[in-house]
Order: structure tokens, then sequence, then C-alpha cells
């Protein structure tokens, strides 16, 4: 693939339909912000700062780390006034297109992602490439290793390292795996938080009976509905890689017992959900939840800092989806990457808006506006909400999207996380029961893997 053209690369990804993850979502429209940042020593980078430039980067809708990125991007600015941001911000349906179109275009110099370099192709799933690994083996994005700022970060450079060389920074951490409560409804109706599978029922009939709608969802943008499926595969207690692998050798399958467990809890979150969930935007679903339609709200950590926008007073907490057993922790991803387009002719500018980024006293300031989980030793952590969380993330794991291999090519049914519980009559689909949906996922996931290792 190293000799490939990067034109010929960005076309195929298109053409695949490869997507790089992403977390948090907004409204939709690309829009430009200020927003650039960076602290370079080296004479070439302080000749670009001083000379007029606009720097352009490109990321997705997510409210806090928009805001985070414009304050970074201002602190820059004051230091070098020549240097004019241009951010691009749409929605996070449309951001891998943009994020395509703007390289083949050579019309970005900072492109953010979210997810990480994880799912390297392997042997065991042929044909399944991810988008990150055809960009950096085609040279699309500039080598990191030997700046002298990735010594800064602890796991931040570690999760942008592909084949031994940094290309891309994690500026946080998120946890993916957990629920949102409200504190006072808890409170005042005497509810404990669930530590198993089996008392997470029993909540959600306590809820039913007294009234109390258990959970919402912004199920119409699909995707923060589909993350509640690594909530239910974390309380499994599966090993991901060795299940992707299965899936790929037959040795396991999404009509086996394991698979059949999957549907059927997600079936019966479809059943405590708040009526016609599936036509509830992602945009609203945070003022639903703070006004009370639902006791709890399933989604990301980044979505704290939206509810307490959204109401200042409101109390609430987050505990890990449960599982069978007790003792269930937090899964998700390293998230929001920043990597340089190779090709830029504001390379030195985007450097430094990494360097700047690299100095604690920076980052400090932005891992606690947007609430991740720090990716950098030492730093001092004064988001109340973020502190909750970290004895619970210090050893965060992927979640499961991140460990799926997708067939090139595949069906409907085994897309996305693989299991697509949307389908079921209980989320507004049409197929009745979760054997129909599992013996339908397997025959999808079979008729495209066969193809794969045919190729």
């Amino acid at each position: 693939m190293r000799g490939t053209s990067i034109k010929r690369i960005l076309a195929a990804a298109i053409a695949m339909s490869l997507v790089v993850t992403v977390a948090g979502c907004g409204k939709t429209g690309e829009k430009a912000t200020a927003s650039t940042a960076g602290e370079s020593t080296a004479a070439t980078s302080a000749e670009a700062a001083a000379k007029p430039s606009a720097l352009r980067i490109i990321t997705w809708s997510n409210q806090s780390s928009v805001d985070a990125i414009n304050e970074l991007s201002k602190k820059y600015m004051e230091k070098y006034p020549n240097v004019k941001v241009d951010m691009s911000v749409v929605d996070t349906d449309n951001y891998p297109t943009l994020q395509r179109t703007r390289l083949q275009a050579n019309d970005v110099d900072i492109v953010t992602m979210g997810g990480g370099f994880v799912g390297e192709k392997v042997d065991w799933a042929p044909g399944a490439v991810p988008e990150w690994q055809q960009l950096i083996d085609s040279g699309v994005f500039t080598e990191l290793t030997n700046q002298p700022w990735v010594a800064n970060w602890s796991t931040g450079a570690k999760a942008g390292t592909y084949k031994g060389k940094v290309y891309a920074i994690s500026t946080g951490a998120n946890a993916t795996t957990g629920i949102f409560y409200n504190k006072k409804l808890f409170d005042e109706q005497g509810l404990k938080l669930p530590e198993t599978w089996a008392e997470f029922e029993q909540l959600c009939a306590e809820l039913k009976a007294r009234n109390i709608t258990p959970m919402t969802c912004g199920g119409q943008d699909q995707w923060p509905y589909q993350m509640i499926v690594n909530d239910v595969m974390a309380g499994l207690d599966i090993d991901y890689t060795t299940y992707a692998k299965g899936l790929w050798t037959g040795e396991k399958k999404f009509n086996d017992a394991d698979g059949l467990k999957v549907f059927e809890r997600m079936e019966f979150i479809n059943n405590n959900m708040e009526k016609n969930f599936m036509s509830i935007p992602y945009s609203a679903v945070i003022s639903r939840f703070v006004s009370g339609k639902a006791a709890m709200l399933p989604d990301g950590a980044w979505q704290a800092g939206e509810i307490t926008k959204a109401n200042k007073d409101f109390q609430f907490g987050y505990f890990p989806m449960p599982g069978t057993n007790k003792g269930v922790n937090f899964q998700g991803k390293f998230d929001l990457f920043f990597a340089v387009n190779d090709k830029s002719e504001n390379k030195d500018n985007a450097l430094n808006l990494l360097a700047m980024l690299s100095d604690k006293e920076s980052y400090t300031a932005f891992v606690n506006k947007v609430g991740f989980i720090p990716t950098m030793d030492g730093v001092n952590i004064t988001n109340e909400f973020l502190a909750s969380l970290l004895p619970y993330t210090s050893n965060l794991k992927n979640s499961w999207e991140l460990e799926y291999r997708i067939p090139v090519g595949v069906g409907q049914y085994a897309q996305n996380k693989g299991f697509n519980p949307q389908f079921l009559k209980s989320a507004g689909g049409s197929i009745k029961t979760i054997q129909e949906l599992a013996d339908l996922t397997q025959k999808d996931f079979e008729k495209a893997a066969a193809a794969n290792k045919s190729k």
C-alpha cells in the first residue's frame, strides 16, 4: 500500500466507507471559528509564526471540545498575532466526509480524530483496514516521534503510535460505558445504584412501577444508541480480541449464547427507554434528561459538561452499566487526537499548536475544559465530575467497538458494532424476535467475511 498515491488511498477509503470513530455529536452544518496553538524554540517555527498566515483545523461538533480548542487558539493567537486560525466544525456523521475531502484538496493543516489507532489490519480479518492506517501508510500524516514535546505525554503519545512511530497525540480518554442518573430523584425515591444486571433490571422495574421512565436516548442519530452495545458488552466478561477473531474463524457467532445475551439485554434496554426514543435527536437528549423526562441517560462521560450547561443546579452522577457479576468498571477510548497534514504549507505553525498544547499549564486548562481523563501525567484536575471518574479509569480498557473488525461490504445487520438492535420491534424496527435478528446478523457477517477472505 505504500506505493499507492494519496488520492487513490483517499478514494478507496470513500468507496469502502471506512469511518474514523468519533465521539460526541451536535448540530449539522459547517461553521468557522478561530483556533490554533503552538510553542516551539526552533527557529523555523518562530519564523513561521511571525509571518501572516492562516491555520486550518477541522473537528466535529462536541461543544466542550470546540470550546477547549477555541481557548487554546486564543492563547496562541495572543502570542502569535500574525496567525489567524480557522476551525471548521461539522456534525459527527458528516465529519469523515469533511476529513477526506479536505485532505484530498490539501485544505487542512490539523486534523482531529476520535477512537485512536485501533483495529489495525490483521491476518485473520483480511480486507478490514481502518482508515487511519491507510492514511498513515500513504504518508498523509506527519511523523511526530522526534518532536521534543512528545516526551511530555504519557498515554497521549502511546495511543497515537503506529509501528513504533508517533503520528498523533490523544488529548484525553473518555469513559463511554456509563449511565448518568438523576441524583435528586434517586434520593427522593430511596433508590440504590445497581451493581449487577439483575439489580439493574430490578431498578428499572421499580421506576416503572412509580410511573417514572427509566431511560432516554438520542436514538435519531443512531450512534448514541449504538454506543449502548458497548455498555452491554462490558458486562459480559468477554475478551474482545478473542471474540472478534472468533467471529472471523467461526468459533464465535452472533447467534450463539453470548451473542443472544447481547441482543436480549439490548431488548430489555429498548423496553425501558422513553417512548419513541429512536426519534429523539441527540441535540435534545440533555434537555430531556435534566427536565425529568427519564431517570437515567446511557451516554459518554463527555456529556457531563453539557448537563451542567443545561442546568448548573442539576445534581447527577455516573455509574458503569452493570454486568452479570459485580465489579464492572468503565471502558472507553482515547479521544480527540491531533494529527498534522504532512502536505501542509503551514506545518511549522501546526506543530507549534501541538507544542503549546503539550505544555503542562496549557494542557491542564484544556483537559479540565473538555472533561477528558488526562493523557499526561501530573495534571491537576479541577473538574469535579472528571475527578470522580479517575479511581475507576486508571487502566481504562478499549470498548468493544474498537476491537470489532467489520468485513468490507457487510450487510446492514452486522454493520456498526456488529449488534444492531435498532432493527428490533421494541426499538421501532420490523424484526420481532432476537433470535431472528441474531440469525440475520450472522448470515450477513459470514457472507461478507467469506468474500473478504476470497480476495
